[in-house]
């Protein structure tokens, strides 16, 4: 099969958050590359996964012609998405804009889904869009792997802790948060807590 190109936008926790789907398709399909266009400030992050054949940033100038109905296409970025076999797109996208013009790249499966979860948590709302080709995913829980990471000498890192978003309706409960480091912090743990540019 020809390559697969994941569009993912949003920030770093969305994309954290997609990686359930990324663990899907290397587990189902081992041997078909996997491709992503994101927003810049995640492609860093991506890349030291080791997961993607190709990154490209999703705030080309070129690319923007894509949401325009019937628009002008870049010739570049035609031949970019008809080098794939399949496109997963997790762009808001409600009038099928997008879509349409990714099918006129000649792209053999163009599969869309809005991101936004409205009765389930979020992983398992994206690993969905799976379910359309025939992979089924058990496994929700992203696990971010960075490739040719330093490792202390017994394996083990701090635990990161992302406790924010860009929207306060996407926060857990600070209390929550506060249980959770409490017990970590209680059994010698080591915890570094982040933040985003939204947060």
């Amino acid at each position: 099969m020809k390559g697969i190109l994941i569009i993912r936008g949003g920030a770093i926790g969305d994309f954290i958050c997609t990686l359930p789907v990324v663990a899907a398709l290397r587990e189902a399909l081992p041997e078909t590359p996997l491709s992503l266009l994101s927003y810049d400030r995640v492609l860093p992050l991506a890349g030291a996964t080791g997961s993607f054949a190709c990154l490209r940033s999703i705030e080309s100038r070129a690319f923007a012609g894509f949401f325009a109905a019937r628009g002008e296409l870049d010739k570049e970025w035609v031949e970019f998405f008809g080098s794939f076999g399949m496109i997963l797109s997790f762009l808001y996208d409600p009038d099928e804009i997008l879509a349409g013009n990714l099918k006129r790249c000649q792209v053999k499966t163009v599969l869309t889904l809005d991101p936004r979860p409205i009765d389930r948590h979020v992983t398992e709302h994206l690993c969905s869009i799976l379910n359309r080709v025939a992979i089924f995913p058990e496994n929700f829980s992203p696990l971010l792997e960075i490739k040719d990471a330093p490792q202390k000498a017994d394996g083990a890192g701090p635990i990161v802790v992302h406790a924010g978003s860009g929207s306060k309706k996407k926060n857990w409960e600070i209390g929550n948060w506060r249980a959770v480091l409490n017990f970590l912090i209680g059994r010698s743990l080591p915890v570094v807590v982040i933040e985003g540019e939204a947060d």
